[in-house]
């Protein structure tokens, strides 16, 4: 084997590791990673997430986590860290899918770019708790406008009733006064 031939083989693979990884943009890279999750292709999306959140791709994994497609949007750049704002698009069974504003996470190791996987899924539990709360803050606040509504109709009854009576009893009285003062002469 020649000189060039033993470098070529020996040099190849850093110039492929070095230059795939640390040239990647950090949104190539959650591009990258979110087109695998959304296929659950996870064996190659682990490739993109940091060593020590991989496993966190099981939450992925799990057939309720069903992607319809991810947008991303403005990139923010921290030293060794970025965010991007994303929508994640859920498919849900019976109703439209739900869209999940959050933001990626990425962090630089080892000069390459990768999900900050934890980081990422709590800010969509987050945004899950969040949007189900406002939710159920709007289920109970129209509950409540409508037990409002039916108390304040069931008080104006009684109110109007409790008028009726005191008028009939004020004219039983009355009637009752005449008939004692007649018995009287």
């Amino acid at each position: 084997m020649s000189l060039f031939s033993k470098l070529f083989v020996c040099l190849f693979p850093l110039v492929f590791l070095f230059g795939c990884g640390s040239g990647s943009a950090p949104k190539d890279i959650a591009e990258q990673f979110w087109s695998f999750a959304q296929e659950k292709e996870l064996d190659q999306a682990k490739y993109y997430v940091s060593w020590e959140t991989a496993s966190y791709l099981k939450y992925i994994a799990d057939d309720k986590f069903k992607i319809a497609h991810v947008d991303l949007g403005k990139m923010t750049e921290q030293a060794e860290r970025v965010e991007i704002d994303t929508v994640i698009v859920l498919i849900r069974k019976q109703d439209d899918n739900i869209r999940i504003p959050t933001k990626t996470v990425l962090i630089k190791t080892e000069n390459v770019w990768r999900i900050q996987l934890q980081e990422t899924l709590t800010g969509i539990i987050k945004q899950t708790v969040n949007e189900a709360a406002g939710q159920f803050n709007q289920m109970l606040s129209n509950g409540l406008n409508e037990l409002d509504k039916v108390l304040s109709e069931s008080v104006d009854s009684m109110s109007h009733s409790l008028e009726q009576g005191a008028k009939e009893l004020s004219n039983t009285l009355d009637a009752l006064k005449k008939d004692l003062n007649a018995s009287r002469k």
